[in-house]
Protein backbone atom coordinates (compact mmCIF):
# COMPACT_ATOMS: atom_id res chain seq x y z
CA UNK A 1 0.00 0.00 0.00
CA UNK A 2 2.70 2.01 0.68
CA UNK A 3 4.56 1.68 -2.54
CA UNK A 4 1.17 2.17 -4.87
CA UNK A 5 1.29 5.68 -2.37
CA UNK A 6 4.42 6.69 -3.32
CA UNK A 7 3.95 5.58 -6.78
CA UNK A 8 0.71 7.35 -7.48
CA UNK A 9 2.16 10.26 -5.63
CA UNK A 10 5.29 10.07 -7.83
CA UNK A 11 2.59 10.14 -11.01
CA UNK A 12 1.04 13.37 -9.82
CA UNK A 13 4.10 15.06 -9.59
CA UNK A 14 5.86 13.51 -12.45
CA UNK A 15 6.36 16.57 -13.92
CA UNK A 16 7.69 18.20 -10.92
CA UNK A 17 10.37 15.51 -10.55
CA UNK A 18 11.48 15.57 -14.31
CA UNK A 19 11.74 19.09 -13.67
CA UNK A 20 14.46 18.25 -10.40
CA UNK A 21 16.29 15.75 -12.42
CA UNK A 22 16.70 17.44 -15.28
CA UNK A 23 17.80 20.88 -13.98
CA UNK A 24 20.36 19.08 -11.57
CA UNK A 25 21.45 17.08 -14.72
CA UNK A 26 21.26 19.92 -16.73
CA UNK A 27 22.69 21.81 -14.79
CA UNK A 28 26.21 19.73 -13.46
CA UNK A 29 26.07 19.33 -17.26
CA UNK A 30 27.14 22.95 -18.01
CA UNK A 31 29.07 23.14 -15.14
CA UNK A 32 31.46 20.43 -16.05
CA UNK A 33 31.74 21.21 -19.36
CA UNK A 34 32.31 25.33 -18.60
CA UNK A 35 35.30 24.03 -16.25
CA UNK A 36 36.63 21.72 -18.64
CA UNK A 37 37.10 24.79 -20.58
CA UNK A 38 37.86 27.54 -18.05
CA UNK A 39 40.17 25.34 -16.28
CA UNK A 40 40.55 21.51 -16.48
CA UNK A 41 42.73 19.51 -13.93
CA UNK A 42 44.98 16.87 -14.81
CA UNK A 43 46.68 13.76 -12.39
CA UNK A 44 50.13 12.59 -12.83
CA UNK A 45 51.00 9.74 -10.79
CA UNK A 46 54.93 9.16 -9.84
CA UNK A 47 55.78 5.90 -7.95
CA UNK A 48 58.35 5.47 -4.78
CA UNK A 49 59.48 2.71 -2.75
CA UNK A 50 59.50 3.38 1.04
CA UNK A 51 61.80 1.43 3.35
CA UNK A 52 61.79 1.25 6.67
CA UNK A 53 64.88 0.89 8.60
CA UNK A 54 65.52 -2.11 11.12
CA UNK A 55 65.60 0.62 14.49
CA UNK A 56 62.37 2.30 13.41
CA UNK A 57 60.29 -1.13 12.84
CA UNK A 58 61.70 -2.03 15.74
CA UNK A 59 61.13 0.83 17.77
CA UNK A 60 57.54 0.76 16.35
CA UNK A 61 56.76 -2.57 17.34
CA UNK A 62 58.05 -2.66 20.83
CA UNK A 63 55.88 0.76 21.12
CA UNK A 64 52.62 -0.94 20.05
CA UNK A 65 53.40 -4.11 22.07
CA UNK A 66 51.08 -7.24 21.26
CA UNK A 67 48.68 -4.86 19.19
CA UNK A 68 46.96 -7.10 16.08
CA UNK A 69 48.48 -4.17 13.88
CA UNK A 70 51.18 -4.19 11.64
CA UNK A 71 53.61 -2.14 12.49
CA UNK A 72 54.67 -1.22 8.52
CA UNK A 73 51.07 0.34 8.17
CA UNK A 74 52.09 2.99 10.97
CA UNK A 75 55.25 3.71 9.40
CA UNK A 76 53.67 4.18 5.76
CA UNK A 77 51.18 6.81 7.05
CA UNK A 78 54.19 8.24 8.87
CA UNK A 79 55.52 8.46 5.56
CA UNK A 80 52.94 9.65 4.15
CA UNK A 81 52.04 12.74 6.38
CA UNK A 82 55.75 13.46 6.23
CA UNK A 83 55.43 13.89 1.98
CA UNK A 84 52.60 15.75 2.35
CA UNK A 85 54.63 18.38 4.61
CA UNK A 86 54.92 21.98 3.99
CA UNK A 87 59.08 21.60 3.99
CA UNK A 88 59.12 19.02 1.19
CA UNK A 89 55.94 21.16 -0.69
CA UNK A 90 58.51 24.28 -0.51
CA UNK A 91 61.52 22.20 -2.21
CA UNK A 92 58.94 21.15 -5.04
CA UNK A 93 57.91 24.45 -5.59
CA UNK A 94 61.06 26.18 -6.33
CA UNK A 95 62.25 23.19 -8.53
CA UNK A 96 58.76 24.20 -10.39
CA UNK A 97 59.40 27.80 -10.26
CA UNK A 98 61.00 28.10 -13.73
CA UNK A 99 58.11 25.77 -15.17
CA UNK A 100 55.30 27.68 -13.40
CA UNK A 101 56.56 30.98 -14.61
CA UNK A 102 56.78 29.70 -18.43
CA UNK A 103 53.60 28.41 -18.45
CA UNK A 104 51.48 30.46 -20.88
CA UNK A 105 48.64 32.33 -19.72
CA UNK A 106 45.28 32.19 -20.91
CA UNK A 107 43.29 35.16 -22.49
CA UNK A 108 40.51 36.77 -23.90
CA UNK A 109 37.02 34.83 -22.67
CA UNK A 110 38.70 32.21 -21.06
CA UNK A 111 40.89 34.63 -19.10
CA UNK A 112 38.13 36.61 -17.92
CA UNK A 113 35.74 34.17 -16.65
CA UNK A 114 38.91 33.10 -14.77
CA UNK A 115 39.17 36.13 -13.20
CA UNK A 116 35.45 36.51 -12.44
CA UNK A 117 35.51 32.93 -10.46
CA UNK A 118 38.87 33.99 -8.83
CA UNK A 119 37.12 37.36 -7.66
CA UNK A 120 33.67 35.40 -6.58
CA UNK A 121 36.04 32.84 -4.47
CA UNK A 122 38.09 35.81 -2.94
CA UNK A 123 34.61 37.88 -2.19
CA UNK A 124 33.63 34.45 -0.66
CA UNK A 125 36.73 33.94 1.63
CA UNK A 126 37.13 37.56 2.36
CA UNK A 127 33.36 37.21 3.83
CA UNK A 128 33.45 34.65 5.89
CA UNK A 129 36.98 34.93 7.43
CA UNK A 130 36.37 38.94 8.15
CA UNK A 131 32.42 37.39 9.55
CA UNK A 132 34.45 34.50 11.38
CA UNK A 133 37.38 35.74 12.56
CA UNK A 134 37.33 39.86 11.81
CA UNK A 135 39.60 40.10 9.82
CA UNK A 136 41.00 38.60 5.99
CA UNK A 137 44.67 37.88 5.37
CA UNK A 138 45.45 37.41 1.61
CA UNK A 139 48.10 35.25 0.79
CA UNK A 140 51.01 36.00 -1.66
CA UNK A 141 51.27 34.28 -5.15
CA UNK A 142 54.06 32.27 -3.68
CA UNK A 143 51.73 30.92 -0.53
CA UNK A 144 48.91 30.36 -3.05
CA UNK A 145 50.40 28.33 -5.27
CA UNK A 146 52.12 26.46 -2.21
CA UNK A 147 48.50 25.64 -0.72
CA UNK A 148 47.09 24.93 -4.72
CA UNK A 149 49.97 22.47 -4.74
CA UNK A 150 49.81 20.65 -1.39
CA UNK A 151 45.98 20.78 -2.24
CA UNK A 152 46.45 18.82 -5.18
CA UNK A 153 48.95 15.61 -3.82
CA UNK A 154 47.12 12.95 -2.82
CA UNK A 155 49.35 9.98 -1.75
CA UNK A 156 48.35 6.04 -1.63
CA UNK A 157 49.84 3.00 -0.29
CA UNK A 158 49.27 -0.26 -2.38
CA UNK A 159 48.70 -3.10 0.18
CA UNK A 160 50.47 -5.43 0.88
CA UNK A 161 54.10 -3.53 -0.30
CA UNK A 162 56.15 -0.49 0.63
CA UNK A 163 55.18 1.18 -2.53
CA UNK A 164 53.66 4.78 -2.63
CA UNK A 165 51.66 6.21 -5.36
CA UNK A 166 52.03 10.08 -5.59
CA UNK A 167 49.70 11.69 -7.57
CA UNK A 168 49.48 15.66 -7.94
CA UNK A 169 46.31 17.20 -9.64
CA UNK A 170 47.23 20.97 -11.33
CA UNK A 171 45.93 22.83 -14.09
CA UNK A 172 48.44 21.88 -16.78
CA UNK A 173 49.51 18.47 -17.73
CA UNK A 174 53.02 19.36 -17.89
CA UNK A 175 52.86 21.09 -14.74
CA UNK A 176 51.12 18.01 -13.23
CA UNK A 177 54.19 15.68 -14.35
CA UNK A 178 56.86 17.35 -13.13
CA UNK A 179 54.88 18.01 -9.44
CA UNK A 180 54.48 14.69 -8.96
CA UNK A 181 58.49 13.82 -10.30
CA UNK A 182 60.12 16.75 -8.59
CA UNK A 183 58.18 15.49 -5.18
CA UNK A 184 59.18 12.45 -5.06
CA UNK A 185 62.48 13.85 -5.23
CA UNK A 186 62.43 16.79 -3.18
CA UNK A 187 61.13 13.58 -0.81
CA UNK A 188 64.24 11.73 -1.11
CA UNK A 189 66.11 14.74 -0.75
CA UNK A 190 64.43 15.76 2.32
CA UNK A 191 64.90 12.53 4.12
CA UNK A 192 68.57 12.30 3.01
CA UNK A 193 69.41 15.41 3.98
CA UNK A 194 68.23 14.98 7.32
CA UNK A 195 69.57 11.13 7.75
CA UNK A 196 72.86 13.00 6.50
CA UNK A 197 72.75 15.84 9.12
CA UNK A 198 71.79 13.33 12.04
CA UNK A 199 74.17 11.09 10.77
CA UNK A 200 76.96 13.95 10.90
CA UNK A 201 75.81 14.72 14.31
CA UNK A 202 76.07 11.10 15.47
CA UNK A 203 79.32 10.78 13.92
CA UNK A 204 80.73 13.68 15.75
CA UNK A 205 79.60 13.05 19.14
CA UNK A 206 81.16 9.80 18.81
CA UNK A 207 84.11 11.26 17.44
CA UNK A 208 84.52 13.52 20.75
CA UNK A 209 83.12 10.74 23.33
CA UNK A 210 85.92 8.35 21.48
CA UNK A 211 88.59 10.72 21.65
CA UNK A 212 87.66 11.17 25.38
CA UNK A 213 87.49 7.55 26.16
CA UNK A 214 90.56 7.18 24.93
CA UNK A 215 92.11 10.21 26.53
CA UNK A 216 91.60 8.57 29.64
CA UNK A 217 92.37 5.18 28.95
CA UNK A 218 95.73 6.48 28.52
CA UNK A 219 95.87 8.01 31.48
CA UNK A 220 94.42 4.85 33.40
CA UNK A 221 96.91 3.13 31.46
CA UNK A 222 99.94 5.31 32.94
CA UNK A 223 98.76 5.67 36.05
CA UNK A 224 98.48 1.92 36.09
CA UNK A 225 102.54 1.28 35.36
CA UNK A 226 103.57 4.28 37.39
CA UNK A 227 102.03 2.51 40.49
CA UNK A 228 103.30 -0.90 39.22
CA UNK A 229 107.12 0.82 39.34
CA UNK A 230 106.58 2.47 42.53
CA UNK A 231 105.30 -0.76 44.23
CA UNK A 232 107.50 -2.92 42.87
CA UNK A 233 105.33 -4.92 41.48
CA UNK A 234 105.93 -4.80 37.73
CA UNK A 235 104.20 -8.22 37.20
CA UNK A 236 101.35 -8.79 40.02
CA UNK A 237 100.07 -12.00 38.30
CA UNK A 238 104.09 -13.71 38.08
CA UNK A 239 105.06 -12.53 41.72
CA UNK A 240 101.94 -14.05 43.19
CA UNK A 241 102.00 -17.62 41.31
CA UNK A 242 105.68 -17.36 42.37
CA UNK A 243 104.76 -16.75 45.70
CA UNK A 244 102.20 -19.55 46.17
CA UNK A 245 104.41 -22.24 44.19
CA UNK A 246 106.79 -21.93 47.20
CA UNK A 247 103.80 -21.76 49.84
CA UNK A 248 102.73 -24.85 48.12
CA UNK A 249 106.16 -26.32 48.22
CA UNK A 250 106.86 -25.49 51.73
CA UNK A 251 103.58 -26.92 52.62
CA UNK A 252 104.22 -30.34 50.70
CA UNK A 253 107.16 -30.23 52.60
CA UNK A 254 106.34 -29.73 56.18
CA UNK A 255 103.39 -32.71 55.31
CA UNK A 256 106.15 -35.32 54.24
CA UNK A 257 108.60 -33.88 57.65
CA UNK A 258 105.40 -34.71 59.37
CA UNK A 259 104.87 -38.08 58.06
CA UNK A 260 108.66 -38.53 58.38
CA UNK A 261 108.25 -37.58 62.23
CA UNK A 262 105.60 -39.39 62.98
CA UNK A 263 107.56 -42.77 61.44
CA UNK A 264 110.63 -42.36 63.46
CA UNK A 265 108.16 -41.92 66.52
CA UNK A 266 106.46 -45.38 66.12
CA UNK A 267 110.16 -46.88 65.25
CA UNK A 268 111.43 -45.29 68.93
CA UNK A 269 107.75 -46.49 70.50
CA UNK A 270 109.57 -49.82 68.98
CA UNK A 271 112.73 -49.77 70.54
CA UNK A 272 111.70 -48.61 73.58
CA UNK A 273 109.47 -52.19 74.11
CA UNK A 274 112.08 -54.42 73.14
CA UNK A 275 114.72 -52.93 75.35
CA UNK A 276 113.52 -55.16 78.35
CA UNK A 277 113.44 -58.79 76.66
CA UNK A 278 116.89 -58.79 74.94
CA UNK A 279 119.64 -59.74 76.99
CA UNK A 280 122.74 -59.92 74.31
CA UNK A 281 124.91 -57.40 74.82
CA UNK A 282 126.00 -57.12 71.63
CA UNK A 283 122.68 -56.79 70.51
CA UNK A 284 121.77 -54.45 73.18
CA UNK A 285 124.40 -52.19 71.93
CA UNK A 286 123.11 -52.30 68.12
CA UNK A 287 120.01 -50.81 69.79
CA UNK A 288 121.39 -47.98 71.57
CA UNK A 289 123.24 -46.76 68.49
CA UNK A 290 120.09 -47.27 66.94
CA UNK A 291 118.09 -45.56 68.99
CA UNK A 292 120.61 -42.69 69.10
CA UNK A 293 121.13 -42.29 65.43
CA UNK A 294 116.92 -42.13 65.63
CA UNK A 295 117.10 -39.45 68.10
CA UNK A 296 119.08 -37.10 65.67
CA UNK A 297 117.15 -37.61 62.48
CA UNK A 298 114.27 -36.76 65.14
CA UNK A 299 115.69 -33.23 66.29
CA UNK A 300 116.55 -33.10 62.64
CA UNK A 301 113.01 -33.42 61.26
CA UNK A 302 111.82 -30.89 64.16
CA UNK A 303 114.33 -28.68 63.07
CA UNK A 304 112.92 -29.11 59.50
CA UNK A 305 109.03 -28.80 60.41
CA UNK A 306 110.04 -25.54 62.29
CA UNK A 307 112.11 -23.98 59.39
CA UNK A 308 109.30 -25.41 56.83
CA UNK A 309 106.83 -23.60 59.25
CA UNK A 310 108.34 -20.31 59.45
CA UNK A 311 108.77 -20.16 55.84
CA UNK A 312 105.26 -21.09 55.39
CA UNK A 313 104.27 -17.94 57.66
CA UNK A 314 106.46 -15.60 55.88
CA UNK A 315 104.93 -16.46 52.44
CA UNK A 316 101.52 -15.95 53.92
CA UNK A 317 102.40 -13.04 55.49
CA UNK A 318 103.80 -11.56 52.09
CA UNK A 319 100.97 -13.12 50.52
CA UNK A 320 98.68 -10.88 52.71
CA UNK A 321 101.16 -8.13 51.78
CA UNK A 322 101.39 -8.35 48.54
CA UNK A 323 97.37 -8.40 48.39
CA UNK A 324 97.12 -5.15 50.32
CA UNK A 325 99.96 -3.32 48.09
CA UNK A 326 98.36 -4.41 44.60
CA UNK A 327 94.75 -3.36 45.65
CA UNK A 328 94.95 0.24 44.46
CA UNK A 329 96.78 -1.17 41.37
CA UNK A 330 93.75 -3.30 40.93
CA UNK A 331 91.34 -0.58 40.86
CA UNK A 332 93.17 1.01 38.41
CA UNK A 333 93.64 -2.17 36.56
CA UNK A 334 89.60 -2.06 36.47
CA UNK A 335 89.12 1.10 35.99
CA UNK A 336 91.23 0.72 32.50
CA UNK A 337 89.09 -2.79 31.75
CA UNK A 338 85.83 -0.88 32.15
CA UNK A 339 87.14 1.98 30.34
CA UNK A 340 88.28 -0.45 26.79
CA UNK A 341 85.44 -1.69 27.21
CA UNK A 342 83.22 1.50 27.22
CA UNK A 343 85.77 2.32 24.01
CA UNK A 344 84.83 -0.82 22.04
CA UNK A 345 81.52 -0.18 22.99
CA UNK A 346 81.73 3.30 21.08
CA UNK A 347 83.44 1.96 18.21
CA UNK A 348 80.54 -0.47 17.66
CA UNK A 349 78.06 1.96 17.70
CA UNK A 350 79.57 3.91 15.72
CA UNK A 351 79.88 1.64 13.02
CA UNK A 352 76.13 1.13 12.80
CA UNK A 353 75.15 4.67 12.86
CA UNK A 354 77.36 4.94 9.95
CA UNK A 355 75.79 1.67 8.68
CA UNK A 356 72.27 2.97 9.85
CA UNK A 357 72.89 6.40 7.96
CA UNK A 358 73.86 5.00 4.74
CA UNK A 359 70.76 2.23 4.62
CA UNK A 360 69.23 5.11 5.21
CA UNK A 361 70.10 7.59 2.35
CA UNK A 362 68.72 4.83 -0.12
CA UNK A 363 65.42 4.52 1.96
CA UNK A 364 63.49 6.07 -0.56
CA UNK A 365 63.85 4.45 -4.06
CA UNK A 366 62.03 6.07 -7.10
CA UNK A 367 60.79 3.23 -9.61
CA UNK A 368 58.05 4.83 -11.64
CA UNK A 369 58.56 8.85 -12.77
CA UNK A 370 55.19 10.20 -13.56
CA UNK A 371 54.10 10.71 -16.92
CA UNK A 372 51.93 13.45 -18.95
CA UNK A 373 48.44 12.93 -18.58
CA UNK A 374 46.86 12.66 -21.83
CA UNK A 375 43.42 13.30 -20.63
CA UNK A 376 42.11 15.70 -18.05
CA UNK A 377 41.09 13.69 -14.54
CA UNK A 378 38.76 16.52 -13.57
CA UNK A 379 35.89 17.35 -14.34
CA UNK A 380 34.79 14.39 -15.58
CA UNK A 381 31.86 15.06 -17.61
CA UNK A 382 30.03 11.39 -18.39
CA UNK A 383 30.53 10.29 -14.61
CA UNK A 384 29.41 13.62 -13.14
CA UNK A 385 26.27 14.27 -15.23
CA UNK A 386 25.43 10.43 -14.26
CA UNK A 387 26.32 11.10 -10.77
CA UNK A 388 23.43 14.29 -11.17
CA UNK A 389 21.23 12.45 -12.37
CA UNK A 390 21.15 9.52 -10.02
CA UNK A 391 21.22 12.67 -7.33
CA UNK A 392 18.31 14.41 -8.91
CA UNK A 393 16.00 11.88 -8.29
CA UNK A 394 17.17 11.43 -4.49
CA UNK A 395 16.60 14.75 -4.12
CA UNK A 396 13.06 14.33 -6.37
CA UNK A 397 11.88 11.21 -4.29
CA UNK A 398 13.24 13.54 -1.07
CA UNK A 399 10.60 16.42 -2.24
CA UNK A 400 7.99 14.39 -3.02
CA UNK A 401 8.27 12.67 0.81
CA UNK A 402 8.45 16.60 1.62
CA UNK A 403 5.41 17.44 -0.17
CA UNK A 404 3.84 14.40 1.15
CA UNK A 405 4.56 14.80 5.09
CA UNK A 406 3.39 18.69 4.73
CA UNK A 407 0.44 18.62 2.67
CA UNK A 408 -2.99 17.68 3.55
CA UNK A 409 -4.18 17.56 0.08
CA UNK A 410 -5.58 14.27 -1.48
CA UNK A 411 -3.36 13.26 -3.80
CA UNK A 412 -3.33 9.40 -3.74
CA UNK A 413 -5.66 6.88 -3.53
CA UNK A 414 -4.43 6.09 -0.02
CA UNK A 415 -5.49 9.85 0.68
CA UNK A 416 -8.96 9.19 -1.13
CA UNK A 417 -9.86 5.46 0.73
CA UNK A 418 -8.76 6.70 4.08
CA UNK A 419 -11.53 9.67 4.03
CA UNK A 420 -14.40 7.13 1.62
CA UNK A 421 -13.76 4.10 2.83
CA UNK A 422 -15.71 1.86 0.90
CA UNK A 423 -17.12 4.39 -1.31
CA UNK A 424 -13.37 5.34 -2.78
CA UNK A 425 -13.24 3.58 -6.41
CA UNK A 426 -10.19 3.29 -8.01
CA UNK A 427 -7.07 5.32 -9.14
CA UNK A 428 -7.16 6.57 -12.56
CA UNK A 429 -3.73 7.52 -13.57
CA UNK A 430 -2.71 8.67 -17.14
CA UNK A 431 -1.73 5.78 -18.33
CA UNK A 432 -4.86 4.28 -17.64
CA UNK A 433 -6.92 7.46 -19.38
CA UNK A 434 -4.37 7.71 -22.41
CA UNK A 435 -5.51 3.51 -23.20
CA UNK A 436 -9.31 4.21 -22.48
CA UNK A 437 -8.86 6.99 -25.12
CA UNK A 438 -7.51 4.67 -27.40
CA UNK A 439 -4.07 6.73 -27.25
CA UNK A 440 -0.99 5.00 -27.27
CA UNK A 441 1.34 5.51 -24.00
CA UNK A 442 5.03 4.97 -24.61
CA UNK A 443 6.10 3.50 -21.69
CA UNK A 444 2.86 1.43 -21.21
CA UNK A 445 1.92 0.53 -24.34
CA UNK A 446 2.68 -3.22 -23.57
CA UNK A 447 0.68 -3.41 -20.58
CA UNK A 448 -3.06 -3.39 -19.57
CA UNK A 449 -3.71 -1.20 -17.13
CA UNK A 450 -7.29 -0.83 -17.23
CA UNK A 451 -7.66 -4.22 -15.93
CA UNK A 452 -7.93 -3.76 -11.95
CA UNK A 453 -7.92 0.14 -11.68
CA UNK A 454 -11.46 0.19 -10.87
CA UNK A 455 -12.78 -3.70 -9.36
CA UNK A 456 -15.62 -2.76 -7.75
CA UNK A 457 -17.07 -0.65 -10.64
CA UNK A 458 -19.18 -2.98 -12.45
CA UNK A 459 -20.48 -4.43 -9.12
CA UNK A 460 -21.63 -0.95 -7.93
CA UNK A 461 -23.00 0.49 -11.21
CA UNK A 462 -24.02 -2.33 -13.24
CA UNK A 463 -27.69 -2.09 -12.66
CA UNK A 464 -27.75 2.04 -12.68
CA UNK A 465 -27.62 4.14 -15.82
CA UNK A 466 -29.30 1.36 -18.26
CA UNK A 467 -31.53 4.00 -20.24
CA UNK A 468 -30.24 7.28 -22.10
CA UNK A 469 -33.48 8.61 -19.54
CA UNK A 470 -31.47 7.72 -16.35
CA UNK A 471 -27.73 7.12 -16.90
CA UNK A 472 -24.98 7.65 -14.22
CA UNK A 473 -23.63 10.79 -14.06
CA UNK A 474 -19.98 12.09 -13.59
CA UNK A 475 -19.23 15.20 -12.13
CA UNK A 476 -15.79 16.40 -10.93
CA UNK A 477 -13.78 18.37 -8.43
CA UNK A 478 -11.17 19.66 -10.61
CA UNK A 479 -9.50 21.25 -13.60
CA UNK A 480 -11.99 20.70 -17.12
CA UNK A 481 -11.88 17.50 -18.55
CA UNK A 482 -11.43 15.78 -15.15
CA UNK A 483 -15.58 14.25 -15.54
CA UNK A 484 -14.69 13.70 -19.21
CA UNK A 485 -11.39 11.49 -18.43
CA UNK A 486 -13.33 9.47 -15.86
CA UNK A 487 -16.00 8.58 -17.77
CA UNK A 488 -14.38 7.81 -20.90
CA UNK A 489 -11.72 5.44 -18.78
CA UNK A 490 -15.21 3.63 -17.10
CA UNK A 491 -16.47 3.64 -20.65
CA UNK A 492 -13.69 1.40 -21.46
CA UNK A 493 -13.49 -0.55 -18.11
CA UNK A 494 -16.96 -1.68 -18.86
CA UNK A 495 -15.92 -2.98 -22.25
CA UNK A 496 -13.50 -4.90 -21.06
CA UNK A 497 -15.61 -6.79 -18.52
CA UNK A 498 -18.33 -7.43 -22.08
CA UNK A 499 -20.53 -4.97 -21.14
CA UNK A 500 -22.05 -2.27 -23.75
CA UNK A 501 -21.53 1.39 -22.73
CA UNK A 502 -22.42 4.84 -23.97
CA UNK A 503 -20.19 7.23 -22.78
CA UNK A 504 -22.13 10.62 -22.98
CA UNK A 505 -19.86 13.79 -23.75
CA UNK A 506 -20.77 17.52 -23.20
CA UNK A 507 -22.14 18.99 -26.48
CA UNK A 508 -19.09 20.54 -28.76
CA UNK A 509 -16.28 18.21 -27.42
CA UNK A 510 -14.86 16.08 -29.61
CA UNK A 511 -15.05 12.15 -29.35
CA UNK A 512 -12.09 9.88 -28.81
CA UNK A 513 -11.96 6.98 -30.76
CA UNK A 514 -12.29 3.91 -28.90
CA UNK A 515 -9.86 1.48 -27.30
CA UNK A 516 -8.03 -0.99 -29.13
CA UNK A 517 -10.14 -4.13 -29.28
CA UNK A 518 -13.54 -2.49 -27.88
CA UNK A 519 -15.07 -1.15 -31.43
CA UNK A 520 -19.05 -2.32 -31.07
CA UNK A 521 -19.06 -2.42 -27.52
CA UNK A 522 -18.19 1.23 -26.21
CA UNK A 523 -20.03 4.23 -28.02
CA UNK A 524 -19.06 7.55 -27.42
CA UNK A 525 -21.59 10.12 -28.05
CA UNK A 526 -22.63 13.52 -27.83
CA UNK A 527 -25.51 15.43 -25.38
CA UNK A 528 -28.80 15.71 -27.97
CA UNK A 529 -27.71 12.99 -29.97
CA UNK A 530 -27.49 9.58 -27.42
CA UNK A 531 -28.16 6.15 -29.87
CA UNK A 532 -30.93 3.72 -27.99
CA UNK A 533 -28.87 0.82 -27.39
CA UNK A 534 -30.95 -1.87 -25.18
CA UNK A 535 -29.35 -2.86 -22.19
CA UNK A 536 -26.52 -0.31 -22.39
CA UNK A 537 -25.22 1.25 -19.68
CA UNK A 538 -25.13 4.97 -20.10
CA UNK A 539 -22.63 7.24 -18.00
CA UNK A 540 -23.26 10.80 -18.98
CA UNK A 541 -20.74 13.58 -17.82
CA UNK A 542 -21.85 16.40 -16.28
CA UNK A 543 -19.37 19.37 -16.64
CA UNK A 544 -22.13 22.32 -16.09
CA UNK A 545 -22.46 20.83 -12.52
CA UNK A 546 -20.25 21.39 -9.91
CA UNK A 547 -20.33 18.06 -6.99
CA UNK A 548 -22.52 20.63 -4.42
CA UNK A 549 -24.84 21.78 -7.57
CA UNK A 550 -25.47 17.76 -8.22
CA UNK A 551 -26.10 16.98 -4.33
CA UNK A 552 -28.71 19.30 -4.99
CA UNK A 553 -30.48 18.32 -7.98
CA UNK A 554 -30.72 14.78 -7.52
CA UNK A 555 -33.96 13.56 -5.36
CA UNK A 556 -34.07 9.64 -5.77
CA UNK A 557 -32.54 7.55 -2.67
CA UNK A 558 -31.50 5.14 -5.49
CA UNK A 559 -29.86 7.24 -7.72
CA UNK A 560 -25.89 6.96 -7.85
CA UNK A 561 -23.27 9.12 -9.34
CA UNK A 562 -19.59 9.57 -9.72
CA UNK A 563 -17.65 12.11 -8.20
CA UNK A 564 -13.92 12.26 -9.76
CA UNK A 565 -11.76 13.94 -7.40
CA UNK A 566 -8.36 15.63 -9.57
CA UNK A 567 -5.05 14.47 -7.47
CA UNK A 568 -4.60 17.50 -5.81
CA UNK A 569 -7.67 19.97 -6.28
CA UNK A 570 -8.91 19.41 -2.51
CA UNK A 571 -7.56 18.99 1.25
CA UNK A 572 -8.97 15.96 3.50
CA UNK A 573 -11.10 18.78 5.03
CA UNK A 574 -12.99 19.88 1.78
CA UNK A 575 -13.03 16.03 0.91
CA UNK A 576 -14.76 14.83 4.54
CA UNK A 577 -17.02 18.04 4.66
CA UNK A 578 -18.54 16.84 1.15
CA UNK A 579 -19.01 13.20 2.15
CA UNK A 580 -20.64 14.23 5.38
CA UNK A 581 -22.91 16.81 2.94
CA UNK A 582 -23.62 13.91 0.07
CA UNK A 583 -24.51 11.41 3.34
CA UNK A 584 -27.02 13.80 4.71
CA UNK A 585 -28.51 14.65 1.50
CA UNK A 586 -31.54 13.26 -0.57
CA UNK A 587 -29.62 13.20 -3.93
CA UNK A 588 -28.87 9.63 -3.69
CA UNK A 589 -25.23 7.69 -3.32
CA UNK A 590 -22.09 9.10 -4.28
CA UNK A 591 -18.71 7.40 -5.33
CA UNK A 592 -15.75 8.78 -5.80
CA UNK A 593 -12.62 8.19 -8.18
CA UNK A 594 -9.68 9.83 -8.32
CA UNK A 595 -8.03 11.10 -11.07
CA UNK A 596 -4.21 12.28 -12.17
CA UNK A 597 -4.35 14.43 -14.68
Amino acid sequence: MIIKHYLQLLVHHRKLAIRIVLTTTLVTLALSLLLLFIMPKYTSTASVAMLPTDPELAFTSSWMGASQYNPTAFMAQTQVEYLISKPVAEMTLQKLAAEMEAMPKPTGLRAAVINGIKSLKLAYYWTFNTLNSGKFVPLTAYEANLVLLRKGVKIEMIEGSFVMQISVTLPDAKIAAKAATYLAESYQDRISEQFSVAGAQLQDFFDLEIARKQEELDDLVAQEIALSKELGLLSIQEQREFIQTSLDAEQAALSSAAVNLAVLDAKLDAYAGQAGTVKLQQVLNQMDQDLALESVQREVLETSIAAHRANIEGLSAELESLAEREEPLLRLTKQRETAEAALRDLHLKQMQVYLATYSSLSQVREISPAEVPLYPSSPEILVYTVLAFIGGIFIAVFWLVAIDTTTDRVQTFSDLHTIAGRKALGFLGPHTVMQAKGKPYRFFKKKDLLEGCIPDLMHRLGRHGTSPAAPVDVVAFGPEGTGADCAVTMASAFGKEGRQVVCILPAGQPLPRPCCGLEGRVTFAQAGAVPDRPGAVYLAVRDDLTPWDRLQAGSGTDDVFVCAVAAGALTHNRLEGYLESAEQSPAGRVEFVLVSA
